[in-house]
């Protein structure tokens, strides 16, 4: 069985929107062998729902998807989330070497495709940003939409957590938002010289116009902390 990656990308891989799109009549043979040639030459994660096509039945889908699965030429990372590699062969049961996307990138994918924003939660900021190391959530993001779960097969619970801040999504600049959030969870009270430190060394790497216009999508108090350290 290969091996998840499940070290946290420094920033999403994103698989193109387009992905796969079939043709609505598969020409002859069974529908395995129809979406063994139209996959041949992409890689990456897709969804089942990008799959469906007229008259082909969700069952005969999956039944498909199964079949080419146990040949290797596929691996479910999840339900109705699925793994194609760049050669074929890749995904062998018997291989030791074969590495699936991690976490975060099956996340960000999913996310993508499903035209969602997600940012990660306010616990995982403060473990980006340093003001907290013990709050690790690797694998919680907040999300522009109902809240979610995946359970990958080999790997960890993804969850997206419902956020209806419009705001959390539309910062420039990742770090001010990741501060925003650490700082907020933290609260006023928890900021001392480790955290002031840690906020200073995350604010030399934002450029003076990200944090112009991200400042004012802080909260008050936030702003108040941030403006301080940035002198």
């Amino acid at each position: 069985m290969p091996h998840l990656n499940t070290s946290i990308s420094p920033s999403p891989l994103l698989i193109p929107s387009s992905g796969y799109t079939p043709s609505k009549n598969p020409s002859s043979g069974s529908f395995s062998d129809y979406l063994r040639r139209e996959l041949h030459g992409f890689s990456g994660v897709f969804l089942v729902s990008e799959l469906m096509v007229s008259d082909v039945s969700p069952m005969t889908v999956r039944f498909a998807l199964a079949e080419l699965a146990s040949e290797g030429f596929l691996f479910r990372l999840a339900r109705g989330v699925y793994y194609k590699a760049p050669v074929h062969g890749d995904i062998d049961k018997g291989s030791t070497k074969s590495v699936l996307p991690g976490p975060v990138e099956v996340a960000y994918t999913v996310a993508s495709k499903r035209n969602l924003k997600i940012v990660p939660c306010m616990e995982h900021c403060c473990f980006l940003t340093g003001l907290d190391r013990s709050l690790y959530k690797p694998h919680t993001w907040l999300c522009n939409a109902t809240s979610a779960k995946i359970k990958l097969y080999e790997g960890p619970t993804l969850e997206f957590v419902s956020c209806k801040e419009a705001r959390m999504f539309t910062f420039e600049s990742d770090t001010v938002r990741n501060l925003s959030n650490a700082i907020r969870h933290l609260g006023a009270n928890r900021i001392g010289e480790p955290q002031e430190k840690a906020i200073r060394e995350e604010l030399a790497k934002v450029s003076p116009e990200e944090l112009r216009k991200d400042i004012l999508k802080c909260p008050e108090f936030v702003r108040g902390i941030l403006m301080e350290l940035k002198k």
